[in-house]
């Protein structure tokens, strides 16, 4: 599911499809908040509120340390898991 949601959001992006941008960023939000994940959330947030608003400024950026944050959080998930 997380391929899919991250190809369709970074394709809302090049698309500049802001009514799919909202959707798609809405869904990493709240995916993002019951992981803790608050960098990763912090930025779907932001690409969630640039598509409600229709502002595609600066959304090729946003994507950009929206996937770093998730990286991130991804690799710190797996050590803990790892550590377990």
């Amino acid at each position: 599911i997380y391929d899919d949601y991250l190809k369709n959001l970074k394709k809302s992006i090049e698309d500049k499809n802001i009514e799919t941008l909202s959707k798609y960023a809405l869904k990493f939000e709240g995916a993002l908040n019951a992981l803790f994940a608050i960098e990763s959330k912090k930025f779907a947030y932001k690409l969630k509120m640039k598509g409600r608003r229709n502002d595609t400024e600066g959304i090729d950026e946003l994507f950009i340390k929206f996937k770093e944050a998730v990286e991130k959080f991804n690799n710190e998930l797996k050590v803990f898991v790892d550590n377990l």
